[in-house]
């Protein structure tokens, strides 16, 4: 899960609610919490870092 919600957030703009359901959350705040502990930064955040940059979604 982490690694797919990663990759939508770095290479599509796909909102975050479509994102919630792809990756198979029922609540967009469990999302919220779940990528927050995998990666210590909100999907807003990593989508900011991730924007612009060639992401190695699979190295991480």
């Amino acid at each position: 899960r982490y690694r797919l919600a990663r990759q939508l957030l770095a290479t599509t703009d796909e909102s975050i609610d479509e994102i919630v359901y792809l990756t198979g959350f029922s609540e967009p705040s469990t999302f919220y919490r779940a990528f927050k502990r995998w990666s210590s930064m909100t999907p807003i955040e990593y989508r900011k870092t991730a924007q612009g940059k060639d992401v190695m979604v699979d190295a991480m």
